[in-house]
């Protein structure tokens, strides 16, 4: 414990004091802005879990109208947040609320390239470019890792998406094979409790986007590595039952 907290600090202390003397990005402080752990349930209430215009609009109606314009104007604050969220579930039918729960959790688990957004600068939206970016504006190399790699506004970008979402599929057939039947292994369940939770951490709160499951890809990746390597059966099982199916079909 005490070998813990002496590498927290020794990591945690330089970056704390980075952030507080650094003058780069200006930090805006003040009385409501914080945003607690409740709003993101609220957020994660919405079709698609991670609406944030519907999450403001919603609770803007909680705050008089010649103050909605203003930066700071109180939405976030606990009790409108909590009557926010009744009023979201109030409005859900057990069906409808189904149905939430399942597009928001097809959303989490869909994209291989895990929600990746970063567009072309001449493209980007937010007031911050790093002035490390004049330095490799005009370099070969760095653009081609640009289009090919981190720009996805780039018709050359296609081919590396292609690439995650197939390795993200063959992962995901990992994740079905380590659970085709119940192990009693203690460390193969563990894993498959620490995914289940994280899974069920986005259903509770804001979710809806791949790039959300980034915290949990260590325990992923390690659960479709068990059932890729050590139950190859399930995958022979299956391709026997195809090739069975095909041949039935074709007689």
């Amino acid at each position: 414990m005490a070998a813990f907290s002496l590498s927290f600090a020794v990591s945690y202390a330089p970056l704390s004091y980075g952030v507080s003397h650094q003058t780069e990005v200006p930090l805006v402080e003040g009385k409501g802005l914080a945003k607690g752990p409740l709003l993101f349930i609220n957020l994660g209430l919405t079709f698609i879990g991670h609406n944030q215009e519907d999450m403001k609009e919603g609770l803007l109606q909680y705050i008089d109208p010649d103050n909605r314009d203003d930066y700071n104007n109180g939405m976030f604050a606990t009790e409108n947040v909590v009557k926010e969220i009744k009023r979201r579930l109030k409005e859900y039918t057990p069906l409808t609320f189904l149905y939430h729960l399942y597009y928001k959790q097809s959303l989490t688990v869909a994209e291989g390239n895990l929600g990746w957004l970063y567009r072309s600068v001449e493209n980007e939206k937010t007031p911050y470019i790093s002035p490390l970016y004049q330095a490799t504006k005009d370099n070969v190399f760095a653009q081609f890792v640009r289009d090919f790699f981190l720009n996805t506004d780039k018709g050359s970008y296609v081919y590396y998406s292609l690439l995650k979402q197939a390795v993200w599929i063959v992962m995901a057939l990992g994740l079905v094979f380590s659970l085709w039947k119940y192990r009693p292994n203690d460390h193969l369940n563990f894993l498959i409790l620490a995914v289940f939770g994280g899974l069920l951490f986005l259903q509770i709160f804001e979710g809806g986007k791949t790039r959300y499951l980034i915290q949990f890809l260590p325990q992923i990746l390690i659960l479709s590595a068990v059932g890729l390597t050590q139950y190859p059966q399930a995958l022979g099982k299956f391709r026997f039952w195809s090739g069975k199916k095909r041949s039935e079909r074709s007689c």
